[in-house]
Parts: C-alpha cells; sequence; structure tokens
C-alpha cells in the first residue's frame, strides 16, 4: 500500500512533485552534459520512443509528463510527429517544498496564523526583549518616616528585578 501524497497546508491540493527532465537523442553531442535538473537518454538505432510506455523502458523513475516533437514536412505539407523528445521524471520521494504548493500559500498561511495570534519562537523571545527594554528604568516614589516623599530611581542590569543596582546613599 503506498502512502497518500502530502498536501498543501494552505488549500489541500497535492504539492508538487521535484521532476527532472530527460532528453532523448540518438547520439550523444557535444554540448550534452548531466545536471542536477536534466540527463540525457541516447536511443541509437532502436529509434525514438513514440508512446510513454516505450519511454519508461530507458528509464527507472516514473515518468509524470512528455513533450511530443515534430517539424514540418515539405513532402507531406504538414506537421510530422517525431515521437517523445523529453520527459519529466519524479523520484517518488521528493517535492518543491514539504508544506506549500507554491510561495503564494506559504504566505497565505502565514497571514492567518499571524492574525491568530500564532507565531515563532523567535518572534516571541524579540517580543519579551522589546518589553524589557521599556522596563529597565524604573522611577518608584517613596514616602520617608518623616512623611515626606522622594523620587527612587531603579536600573535593572539583566532583565531581572533581583538583579537591580539601588541607589547610592
Amino acid at each position: 500500500m503506498s502512502k497518500a501524497p502530502p498536501l498543501c497546508r494552505y488549500c489541500g491540493g497535492p504539492l508538487r512533485k521535484y521532476t527532472t527532465t530527460v532528453y532523448f537523442k540518438e547520439t550523444p553531442g557535444p554540448n550534452d552534459h548531466k545536471t542536477a535538473y536534466s540527463s540525457y537518454v541516447y536511443y541509437g538505432d532502436k529509434g525514438r520512443p513514440q508512446t510513454k510506455a516505450e519511454a519508461q523502458r530507458y528509464i527507472n523513475q516514473q515518468i509524470v509528463s512528455t513533450k511530443r516533437e515534430t517539424t514540418w514536412s515539405d513532402a507531406e505539407d504538414k506537421r510530422v510527429d517525431l515521437g517523445i523528445a523529453y520527459v519529466g521524471v519524479w523520484d517518488g520521494e521528493r517535492y518543491y517544498d514539504d508544506y506549500f504548493c507554491n510561495g503564494d500559500h506559504a504566505r497565505r498561511f502565514a497571514r492567518v496564523m499571524a492574525k491568530n495570534g500564532r507565531q515563532t519562537d523567535a518572534h516571541y523571545k524579540a517580543v519579551q526583549e522589546q518589553k524589557l527594554q521599556g522596563m529597565r528604568r524604573i522611577e518608584v516614589t517613596i514616602e520617608t518616616v518623616g512623611g515626606e516623599t522622594r523620587p527612587l530611581e531603579l536600573e535593572i542590569k539583566k532583565g531581572s528585578a533581583r538583579d537591580m543596582e539601588w541607589p547610592k546613599k
């Protein structure tokens, strides 16, 4: 039993599969080089694949898309189908993103979460630090034994009340 494909956390649609392109060519060319996004299959005298099933015989991964090549035939006065030029293949595991089908849905999801009071740990810590910055200097008025009042300034050093620096006499 295969596991269910992951879905977008915003819209519930399927996540976009991470695919690579495999080009079909008769013989190797000077500019053919494998990259992280593409590779080549050389069919030689066997002929270019005409169906998805024929193309699958050359490739071990799942084919998710095909692109056919056509050319103009003066003799027939129409476009002639040459077969499959390249295929999009998927390794059966990777997706472009683990949570969202596109960047816009990631941004929309973030807005929904923020509007509902959700936040990251980094944001929470930054807000707490911001609150502490506003509390570093506290002015307090005290009444002495003789009934006289005078201002007393306290400075919080490390964000904790027990770390207060008391004024000198």
